[in-house]
């Protein structure tokens, strides 16, 4: 398991733009099984004066992290197109 922000640090990327690849592909690859590689995790940060800020991340599995850095790649299109035939 790796953390979405291990891997929006690891490859440059915002965090929000990780989580919102992340949630693309959730939802605009049901027939995969894609749920099953991700894991919405949420941290309570407590900041200045006591306020508590509620975080979100994802725990991707291996098959969650190859898909999605794929996309960042160009290869993912690739592979969806040889699961359909």
């Amino acid at each position: 398991m790796v953390n979405s922000r291990d891997v929006a640090e690891q490859f440059g990327k915002l965090h929000k733009h990780v989580l919102r690849d992340v949630d693309a592909l959730v939802n605009g690859c049901p027939d995969m099984g894609t749920r099953e590689w991700f894991r919405e995790v949420e941290t309570e940060i407590v900041g200045g004066q006591g306020a508590v800020q509620r975080v979100r991340s994802v725990d991707l599995t291996r098959d969650g992290f190859t898909l999605l850095v794929m996309g960042w790649t160009g290869r993912r299109r690739d592979i969806r197109n040889s699961t359909r035939e």
